[in-house]
């Protein structure tokens, strides 16, 4: 019998489904690409809360746009809660 949508099997309903998301931080220097990464969503906005925090003057963005040719974020697990 094929797994039907909410399942009771134990293996289906341990799987999560992680939503990344894109970040572009911008280094505000003429000449230097903006750099983009992809990132856990929960990593992704303590990334660029602490940007914004400690780099006022830096431009970081978050979106959707992510997509798997993306660099994860350097250390990214400092950023997971």
């Amino acid at each position: 019998m094929p797994d039907r949508p909410g399942s009771t099997d134990p293996v289906r309903r341990s799987e999560v489904e992680v939503m990344e998301r894109h970040i572009a931080v911008e280094s505000g220097i003429e000449g230097l690409p903006t750099m983009h990464y992809r990132a856990e969503e929960s990593a992704a906005a303590a990334f660029v809360a602490e940007m914004r925090r400690l780099l006022p003057a830096r431009a970081v963005r978050v979106d959707n746009r992510v997509t798997r040719e993306m660099r994860p974020l350097p250390c990214q697990r400092l950023y997971q809660e």
